[in-house]
């Protein structure tokens, strides 16, 4: 039996220590999976600054930089939910493992975002803790209720 590939997916922030620990954490468990004989690849979804600086630590870190891609600049954790799931499509009608990687304040609502953008729930989260909530990203669950209201409008005949 094959095994199923891993996507690891690093939600970035403008906070550098916090991204570093996502990093770090998004870093070794791509190592894992390809020290394993597992295939598999990291996928950095933020900021255009917050992902360069994200893609260097993960070379620094010992994970292989071409197994590291990044979606399209995003500027909020919407944005970052639809470009993620625009990237893993194939990868998620072929099976692959999906892991989301961000700060644990900020789990729960990046979870349901990416349920609803890529059609099913992460396989695995992980929540970095000691990281300092952002209370303007925090609040806007307005958003969410958009979002809901523009899939709903797309499924409708």
């Amino acid at each position: 039996m094959a095994t199923s590939p891993l996507v690891v997916v690093v939600l970035a922030c403008d906070d550098e220590h916090a991204l570093l620990g996502r990093v770090r954490a998004g870093a070794e468990r791509l190592s894992k999976a390809l020290e394993s004989g597992r295939p598999g690849y990291a996928l950095l979804s933020g900021k255009e600054v917050a992902m360069r600086y994200a893609t260097e630590r993960f070379g620094e870190l010992g994970a292989p930089r071409q197994f590291v891609r990044r979606t399209l600049p995003a500027e909020n954790t919407l944005e970052q939910a639809l470009y993620v799931a625009a990237h893993t499509r194939i990868a998620v009608e072929r099976g692959a493992k999906i892991d989301l990687v961000t700060g644990r304040w900020h789990a729960p609502r990046a979870a349901w975002l990416f349920e609803r953008a890529v059609g099913r729930p992460p396989d695995g989260v992980v929540e970095m803790d000691g990281e300092r909530g952002c209370p303007e990203e925090a609040r806007k669950m307005l958003d969410l209720e958009i979002f809901e209201r523009m899939l709903k409008r797309r499924r409708s005949p």
